[in-house]
């Protein structure tokens, strides 16, 4: 009975906007009562707090919506706003929203039945969004394994679509799975996750690929830095010479960086060397290197991390 048309008529300075049917306002009603849950929790504002509650209460009484990424989105509005309250009328309609509107499109292999959620950038928005939720079922609630078997499909299918097929589905979905401390995830695919979440910030390191705002927070979150910016310790500045390198290139640091430990890595995260420094002027030869792109990483003080891309041409 509650699956339907959800056009919700919004009035916006004088203008009255209708989404016809498409699920659109679930998806920026969600991001916002998100986005107004986590600066109430990081400031203290009640306005903030107010205006997550007043979206919550527009998500509340909404039908179900064809798409299931949509509808994920009003369950984390939801949610949000039982964290907020403990009132257990939003915890309850989060719960039937994802056991109604969400678990009966997936099917046996973890992807999503139509082709638009079975993508994997809708695939892991869904993951994203419903992680906040799952642990917060009491275990006693009719619709608790379901939606963690969901969950746990969701999350290994999406790791072996990366892994086998190369591919780059962003590390968002990833943070939020490995934060969730769900244990209807066994070790390997925590390892996996965790794995994978290296992989990515390396290429970040590189490029700035995958990283926006919110996954910079997750992940400043997930390693406990998120004392303010003044009391982060600083990265260690060094150089590397030449770049790109042929036969030999050398790794110059600062005097109070001599003893520290250098890793090289490939771009998918596998280890080539790792070698103590010495010297402030350390000098690697490349024969067992193949062409390629490397990262080179040296940790500094309050264990910071800089890592810089090494390309090596014969």
């Amino acid at each position: 009975n509650r699956c339907g048309a959800d056009s919700v008529n919004v009035l916006q300075n004088g203008w009255i906007v209708d989404d016809k049917g498409t699920g659109e306002f679930k998806f920026d009603a969600g991001v916002i009562a998100n986005a107004y849950f986590e600066a109430y929790n990081y400031t203290g504002n009640n306005n903030y707090r107010n205006i997550a509650l007043s979206v919550a209460a527009y998500l509340k009484p909404l039908h179900f919506n064809s798409n299931s990424n949509y509808n994920t989105f009003v369950s984390l509005g939801l949610t949000d706003a039982f964290e907020l309250t403990s009132d257990t009328a939003y915890l309850n309609r989060a719960i039937i929203n994802l056991r109604y509107s969400v678990y009966p499109g997936q099917t046996e292999n973890g992807r999503w039945v139509d082709g638009h959620n079975a993508n994997s950038r809708y695939h892991n928005i869904i993951i994203q969004n419903i992680a906040p939720t799952l642990p917060l079922i009491p275990a006693g609630n009719i619709y608790h394994d379901d939606l963690d078997t969901m969950f746990y499909r969701s999350v290994k299918n999406l790791i072996d679509y990366t892994n086998v097929c190369g591919s780059a589905t962003g590390y968002r979905w990833l943070l939020k799975t490995y934060k969730s401390g769900l244990t209807v995830l066994p070790a390997s695919v925590k390892t996996a996750a965790s794995d994978l979440i290296g992989r990515y910030i390396n290429q970040s390191a590189v490029n700035g690929k995958y990283l926006d705002v919110q996954t910079m927070g997750d992940y400043l979150e997930l390693i406990g830095q998120t004392s303010e910016v003044s009391n982060i310790p600083l990265p260690v500045s060094f150089s590397l010479s030449p770049n790109p390198a042929t036969n030999t290139f050398t790794i110059t640091v600062d005097e109070s960086m001599i003893n520290s430990t250098v890793t090289i890595t490939d771009l998918t995260g596998r280890k080539v060397a790792a070698v103590q420094l010495s010297t402030q002027n350390s000098t690697f030869i490349t024969s067992n290197f193949a062409n390629g792109v490397y990262l080179i990483t040296i940790t500094g003080a309050g264990g910071v991390n800089t890592a810089k891309k090494l390309v090596i041409s014969r």
